[in-house]
């Protein structure tokens, strides 16, 4: 890892929305910032609302990601009932979050 060859981090993004747009313009700032350019961030464009979906939520396996990092889980905190956080982690595919990690 250099300069002339950082890591670089694909990023869906929905371009339909004001604020997912700026979301992936602030990480991709915030994280150059703090690595001195030795990772960055490619904001990779989805056109609607459906292609942004289909790079993250609707996928089934972590092998069928093709992105580095995402925010389209569909997974937000139950605040109130600390056990969602550790829900998102279950084993063979029954948690949220783990095939978009490509852990199963």
């Amino acid at each position: 890892i250099s300069e002339s060859n950082p890591v670089i981090l694909d990023l869906p993004y929905p371009s339909v929305s004001e604020t997912f747009t700026n979301q992936g313009n602030a990480l991709k700032q915030c994280i150059a910032a703090n690595t001195n350019g030795l990772v960055q961030v490619n904001l990779v464009e989805c056109t609607d609302w459906d292609e942004w979906y289909y790079s993250g939520y609707y996928v089934s396996y972590g092998e069928d990601m093709n992105f580095d990092i995402s925010n389209v889980s569909g997974w937000s905190p139950d605040f109130g009932d600390p056990s969602t956080f550790l829900l998102t982690m279950m084993p063979d595919y029954a948690g949220y979050c783990t095939a978009e990690l490509g852990l199963y």
